[in-house]
């Protein structure tokens, strides 16, 4: 199942219900997001770091508990597999949750980035694989989730699937129990890197990257001059 099926069958299923997107992957498409509450989605973590997933919908889900919202995480497979002891604490705590993992195999934005880096140091492409695939042996998510007190199903691997499950997860969700559903993934093309206004090569990424990091210190502390000068203003 591609993402974008993914993404539009949640979409269809949250537009019938009061559904709280905690955390949507990479690569979700923007014709999957028409939110219309402040609750609808709640964003993501600006570092992009992998494993905060789980964690950031197991808090979600304890801020919206009894709120009558479905809470509902979508994470990569990645991120699962190195935050998936929060699931235990939304077990031990009782907290109804549903989460959905875009399941493609491997920490596939590293492979992206493993791909460019061997294109430009003239390196074979084919091994952009290495390190980041997630095989022999397939990690068996619906376990580890169960490990943890979860219920859950998987692998999924068509829409139609998709659909029986959500519900099923849903039905779990209302009896205040905790649900993972495997929702077997093909890897995005992401074309990202092309698109930046200023190409990474080794030639330039150190200054592309320098570039950016004096406009984040520089607007870091122009906000912190001015929480200090307003502190001394305060009466």
């Amino acid at each position: 199942m591609s993402l974008a099926a993914l993404a539009h069958t949640v979409a269809e299923f949250a537009r019938a219900r009061d559904v709280t997107l905690a955390r949507i992957p990479i690569g979700w498409p923007g014709t999957a997001c028409r939110f219309e509450h402040p609750l609808d989605y709640l964003g993501k973590d600006g570092g992009g770091a992998v494993g905060t997933g789980p964690g950031h919908t197991i808090g979600s889900a304890l801020a919206l508990k009894g709120s009558g919202r479905l809470v509902v995480g979508v994470v990569g497979d990645g991120d699962f597999l190195m935050g998936v002891n929060a699931l235990w604490t939304a077990a031990h705590l009782e907290l109804p949750v549903i989460l959905i993992v875009a399941n493609n195999g491997g920490y596939y934005n590293d492979v992206r980035h493993q791909e460019r880096v061997a294109a430009e140091r003239g390196r074979p492409i084919e091994n952009k694989w290495i390190g980041q695939e997630l095989g022999q042996p397939t990690p068996d998510i619906v376990a580890l989730a169960r490990a943890q007190g979860f219920d859950g199903e998987g692998p999924v691997r068509a829409r139609i699937d998709l659909v029986a499950a959500l519900d099923r997860a849903e039905a779990c969700f209302l009896s205040g129990g905790q649900y993972v559903i495997d929702v077997r993934s093909a890897a995005i093309e992401s074309r990202f890197w092309e698109r930046r206004s200023i190409p990474l090569r080794r030639s330039n990424w150190p200054t592309a990257i320098g570039r950016s990091t004096a406009r984040s210190n520089k607007r870091g502390h122009d906000r912190l001059h001015r929480i200090v000068a307003a502190s001394f203003e305060a009466p």
